[in-house]
């Protein structure tokens, strides 16, 4: 199980390297220059010489690509030029909201979505299973933009249930300070006052239903369809036959097997509503990462831009390594040991190199348009630059036709000339030297 650990965070490393050349590239995105882009059309000339040589923009990329990670090494996020604040003093103001939120919609999409499923599972088209599916087709397809101002309307507006928006009523709690930054565990264990409590959860009960719609959607249909499976297995028949109690065999049986696949999605969830609150706090005013990168985006301020990609990038790996973890909990076989299933990375090294060789040319592409969309003059001579431009494009499209030929190998796409074998035969031919490669490679 250690050893499993371990590897599965060393094979996290390449993908934390991956996301931090993204949010790096981030500022090299920026329309035209991206001094001139911070800094305003209204800026001289000597304020942007002066901007790029104090950023070191005017040095190559590799240079201040190492500068970055140097930078997030030690903790450093940069400062904000909308601000002029430290951006993990400001991301460390609002990061306990959006992960409180996040949380909050979690539990209730994982509660309610679990048991709308299995609910669904025990009786497939009956009452219960069409309400299942109904509301699962309305979470999945309803935008979140409109349900949060459709909640706000009936349930703030026109009920008077809940408050608009916000974290708390400021006017009642005047007096109230965060210490851990995450009201509800304030409320709760700092302050021990039930009022104070049940004021944070009325303001968090709104955006986090409005949050939890999608995921409680895609859950419940997942639970639905596993553990429809999972009830007709011959374990499940040959404990009813024993004469175990229905519920028992539900819940001791049959939801454990099909949580693994569960799990998984609500991990991939999780993971999401980390990073895609944005809507919804924006349309509750909850101060939280979301708000913040909208903020930044309004002004081009790239830095706190490039502390939030790599902050959710980070969480993205976290949540799946902590859902690989979960499952030796659920399932026995998979915590090692004689006789049960290894726990062992998909993936070796050699896997693992080859997908990043096969890599290297999208980066270059991406990194090319990049350089040229600054505007900035490349360190050597064009017929280099046309050189490595070609060589890249050539080399990514190699890469497409060995996979389309192992997909047609392998039957992938299934026969797309059912009946005629000839023409299938002739593109099998035609890209044989390729397909033994990709085997090769494979």
């Amino acid at each position: 199980m250690i050893s499993f650990a371990f590897r599965r965070a060393l094979a996290a490393l390449p993908m934390l390297v991956g996301v931090s050349f993204v949010s790096f590239l981030l500022l090299h995105l920026l329309p035209g220059d991206p001094a001139r882009a911070i800094l305003g059309q209204r800026a001289t000339e000597e304020n942007v010489r002066q901007f790029r040589a104090h950023e070191g923009l005017d040095d190559p990329l590799l240079a201040q690509y190492g500068r970055f990670l140097s930078r997030m090494a030690k903790g450093d996020l940069g400062r904000s030029h909308r601000t002029n604040r430290p951006v993990a003093e400001e991301i460390g103001e609002r990061l306990p909201a959006t992960i409180e939120l996040a949380v909050a919609a979690m539990l209730l999409a994982g509660v309610v979505g679990i048991s709308l499923g299995t609910l669904a599972a025990i009786r497939p088209r009956g009452l219960m299973d069409f309400v299942c599916l109904a509301l699962a087709l309305v979470g999945v397809s309803m935008p979140i933009f409109w349900l949060g101002f459709l909640a706000q309307k009936t349930f703030a507006g026109g009920l008077g249930l809940l408050p608009f928006g916000a974290r708390l009523d400021v006017a009642a709690w005047p007096t109230f300070e965060a210490v851990t930054g995450f009201y509800l565990i304030d409320a709760a264990f700092v302050y021990r006052n039930l009022e104070l409590t049940w004021d944070v959860l009325r303001h968090l009960a709104l955006p986090a239903a409005v949050l939890a719609t999608v995921p409680m959607a895609l859950i419940a249909r997942m639970t639905r369809a596993n553990m429809i499976e999972a009830l007709g297995k011959d374990y499940i028949r040959t404990a009813r036959a024993k004469g175990i109690p229905r519920g028992r065999v539900i819940v001791g049986h049959a939801i454990p097997n099909a949580l693994i696949p569960i799990v998984t999605a609500i991990g991939a969830q999780f993971g999401y509503l980390l990073g895609g609150a944005v809507l919804t706090e924006t349309i509750f005013g909850w101060p939280g990462i979301g708000v913040y990168v909208i903020d930044s985006i309004n002004v081009l301020d790239a830095q706190p831009l490039q502390a939030a990609v790599m902050l959710v990038g980070a969480f993205f790996i976290v949540i799946n390594l902590v859902t690989d973890l979960s499952y030796a909990a659920i399932d026995p076989r998979l915590r090692g040991g004689a006789g049960s299933i290894a726990m062992e990375p998909g993936a070796g090294w050699r896997e693992c190199a080859l997908w990043i060789a096969a890599s290297l040319p999208w980066v270059g592409l991406v990194a090319a348009a990049v350089w040229r969309r600054s505007g900035r003059e490349a360190p050597w001579s064009e017929a280099t630059t046309g050189v490595l431009w070609w060589g890249a494009l050539v080399a990514v499209a190699v890469e497409i036709v060995v996979v389309a030929g192992i997909g047609i190998r392998n039957g992938l796409w299934g026969n797309p000339f059912a009946g005629q074998r000839r023409p299938v035969g002739l593109i099998r031919s035609a890209f044989s030297p390729l397909i033994e490669f990709g085997r090769f490679v494979v």
